[in-house]
């Protein structure tokens, strides 16, 4: 478990950001993603930018009651189509149908980045993103252990596919277990304990404000633990390329 109003004024900060003298806002802020923060503190200021913009945009959303993109019973179908497949094709036929249930929304290639958060480590590949949803491909093929992180504004569901995740919650004395075609929800507010024994691929989302998840899942770990901020930038641009386009591009969704 991943544990990622657009006021004139921000958007002004924001774009003054970019590097490339562009046509457009959006070809002006996917020019400022482009480029790679050189150091720790580069990083940070970037990132705190990202998520001003971003919680911007996700409160313009809610404020204007714009319905989510994804259902969480489809994904979860679409997620067991995937089970007792080869690691190739399972990973295929999952972005396949949400491709082709989801057109023009999702990532159309899968990048693999490393991840840690909660103490957990793993892999995962950005499917989709927006101010109040992501969509990931994540797992490891050697077990992890972590905090799931705890956050107040969104829902985080995970649909494995392959493997076994295991869950406790504060004051439980038994694990609860979820494999092959399962879903598990980790509720806003809540926070829970979770370890893959052996090797575990999920499907994850979440919805809700994703700010909080991206100072959880890339920010806090990068910063005081990994100092790995190729893996993290990578997540912020894999990310921003496409929460950018739901922004920026009117008539999806039905904006």
């Amino acid at each position: 478990m991943r544990p990622i109003a657009i006021t004139a004024a921000l958007l002004t900060t924001f774009f003054i950001l970019a590097a490339a003298r562009a046509a457009t806002p959006s070809e002006k802020a996917n020019a400022w993603l482009e480029h790679a923060p050189g150091d720790a503190k580069e990083f940070t200021r970037k990132l705190s930018r990202f998520d001003k913009f971003m919680n911007q945009a996700a409160a313009r959303e809610e404020t204007s009651r714009k319905p989510y993109l994804f259902d969480v019973d489809t994904l979860h179908e679409i997620a067991k189509k995937g089970v007792g497949l080869s690691y190739e094709q399972m990973f295929k036929v999952v972005h396949d149908e949400l491709l082709k249930r989801y057109p023009g929304h999702l990532a159309e290639t899968r990048r693999w980045i490393f991840n840690v958060a909660g103490g957990a480590m793993g892999q995962l590949t950005v499917l989709y993103c927006s101010p109040r949803e992501y969509l990931i491909f994540f797992g490891t093929p050697i077990g992890t252990e972590g905090f799931s992180g705890r956050f107040k504004q969104a829902d985080v569901y995970d649909f494995t596919i392959d493997g076994e995740m295991q869950t406790y919650a504060e004051g439980e004395f038994t694990r609860h277990v979820f494999g092959p075609g399962s879903a598990a929800k980790l509720a806003r507010g809540t926070g829970k304990g979770y370890k893959i024994p052996d090797h575990a691929w999920m499907l994850e989302y979440m919805r809700g404000n994703i700010i909080p998840s991206l100072n959880f899942g890339i920010w806090a770990p990068t910063v005081n633990v990994t100092l790995d901020w190729h893996s993290a930038w990578n997540q912020i641009h894999d990310c921003g390329k496409i929460a950018l386009k739901e922004i920026f591009e009117p008539g999806r969704r039905g904006d």
